[in-house]
């Protein structure tokens, strides 16, 4: 387990004992020794970066680590990307997984590396059961099991496609970077926790401006959450819509932050050099 994002501690004490229960019963071992080592000496404000990215080193070093996994959020993480180690990266493939914040690690991760990496709250795995992350193990993309769609694109289409993005606000902190991957006839997602719908139409006018809607090949809406409670997802998808330049514009319900989302591979289709 690594903590690239908020300090783990102390909201993780309250979860990690079921994870690692749970896990146990599904026959994995989730080593928390890392991250627990480095809560004893971090201010419970802000881990320091290099640390943060030094525990994501280790995890790939680690020839025992079959896969790297991260249940943080929040704000930090993309604190940790100059200080990765990206030949190490490209040079250990293994299954990174993460949600929300973790969208611009492992964005990065997939354009410095051509790895593809899974958007997922392994919390979820507790109601669930952790079939993604044996997919993950198996190199098997991970897919929403329903998706909303229209007659601009097939469910087969949505399936077969490279998906790219993840948390709306998140993911476009890899703007004007060298972390932000090719999204090139992708399926381009987009979920959220907390933002407003103005804040929304905010991200995706700076998306439009940027052109990634005129590489997608479609964008998937996932769970919107806040907007999704105060019953304005329609007004959200008109929003989306208005954006998309003409683009199918699809719905995966159960990717997001809800305690039993799904879990989707994100790749990209141009590798940059790490």
């Amino acid at each position: 387990m690594t903590a690239c994002s908020d300090p783990l501690f102390p909201w993780a004490d309250e979860h990690l004992p079921a994870l690692t229960s749970a896990l146990a019963a599904a026959g994995y071992h989730l080593d928390t020794t890392a991250v627990t080592e480095a809560a004893a000496s971090q201010p419970t404000e802000r881990w320091n970066p290099q640390l943060r990215a030094d525990l994501v080193s280790a995890a790939y070093a680690d020839a025992d680590a079959t896969a790297i996994v991260d249940i943080s959020g929040g704000n930090l993480a993309n604190e940790i990307l100059p200080y990765l180690d990206w030949t190490l990266i490209a040079a250990n493939p293994k299954p990174f997984i993460g949600y929300s914040d973790l969208s611009c690690v492992l964005g990065a991760i997939s354009a410095r590396t051509g790895q593809s990496t899974v958007l997922w709250n392994l919390l979820a795995g507790i109601h669930r059961g952790f079939e993604a992350l044996d997919q993950a193990h198996r190199a098997a993309l991970c897919r929403p099991e329903r998706v909303i769609t229209n007659s601009d694109i097939t469910p087969d289409e949505i399936s077969r496609l490279p998906w790219t993005g993840g948390n709306l606000r998140c993911f476009l902190k890899l703007a004007g970077t060298p972390y932000w991957p090719d999204v090139t006839g992708s399926v381009f997602l987009i979920e959220s926790l907390g933002p407003s719908l103005r804040s929304i139409a905010g991200y995706l006018a700076q998306h439009s401006q940027l052109g990634t809607f005129r590489k997608a090949r479609a964008i998937a809406v996932g769970q919107l959450t806040r907007v999704d409670e105060a019953g304005q997802r329609a007004v959200a998808l008109d929003i989306v819509r208005e954006y998309a330049a003409g683009l199918p514009v699809v719905e995966v319900p159960d990717v997001g932050h809800s305690p039993n989302s799904a879990a989707v591979t994100l790749s990209t289709g141009t590798i940059s050099s790490p």
